[in-house]
């Protein structure tokens, strides 16, 4: 008896090229890079956060039909988080260390986090972001 083969998994970084970590301090934004989702299925995110202090930060996807106008930076025109399905990967990223959540994004050309420090998160929280996929056969 043959068993169908594992695809394999995609670990791709979602930091904008250069960079080794997303700061989210206090309660400001951060966005990540924005990626093509063409031939992806099988959804996943890791978060890796590291703070010298309390962790309250809002993970949501953004979707839009191209590229942002600038990496890494508020985009009104061109994104926005999900309006006929729940955008929100997790309301409260509360704790240091690695957090792994699945997610479905609706049918769009490109996707991107959106990172929002509130309340007393601290100004030293800092992250590392990969998406998983499995490509469609």
């Amino acid at each position: 008896m043959s068993k169908e083969p594992i695809p394999p998994v995609k670990t791709i970084s979602l930091l904008i090229d250069g960079t080794t970590t997303l700061a989210v301090a206090s309660t400001g934004t951060a966005y990540t890079k924005a990626i093509q989702l063409q031939s992806r299925k099988s959804f996943g995110i890791v978060f890796n956060i590291t703070s010298s202090g309390t962790v309250t930060v809002k993970a949501e996807i953004e979707q839009g039909k191209v590229l942002p106008t600038t990496q890494g930076s508020a985009d009104a025109t061109n994104y926005n988080v999900g309006l006929e399905t729940s955008s929100t990967i997790s309301s409260d990223l509360a704790t240091t260390g690695l957090r792994f959540l699945a997610f479905s994004p609706i049918v769009s050309p490109y996707i991107r986090v959106k990172l929002t420090g509130s309340g007393s998160n601290h100004a030293s929280t800092t992250m590392t972001v990969d998406l998983f996929t499995i490509d469609n056969a």
